[in-house]
């Protein structure tokens, strides 16, 4: 909610800290095209400025969250 917004559209509070950024910002992940086990992937162990959730989310929770990133598209 905070970085990827509330409907997932990269546009969360997080990304007003990017204005002006020259690096990645938030995904939008309506219109991600990873496939599941990468997005897993990332959601473990982040990327660019995401930070890693493997250490705060059991596996279970990583692949649900990856269940309700496909919901968005």
């Amino acid at each position: 909610d905070h970085c990827h917004g509330p409907e997932g559209a990269g546009d969360g509070i997080v990304g007003a800290f990017f204005e002006g950024y020259d690096g990645p910002t938030p995904a939008n992940l309506q219109e991600s095209d990873l496939p599941p086990g990468e997005v897993y992937w990332v959601a473990t162990n982040g990327l660019d400025n995401m930070p890693a959730f493997g250490r705060l989310l059991t596996e279970e929770e990583r692949w649900a969250v990856v269940e309700y990133i496909r919901t968005l598209q």
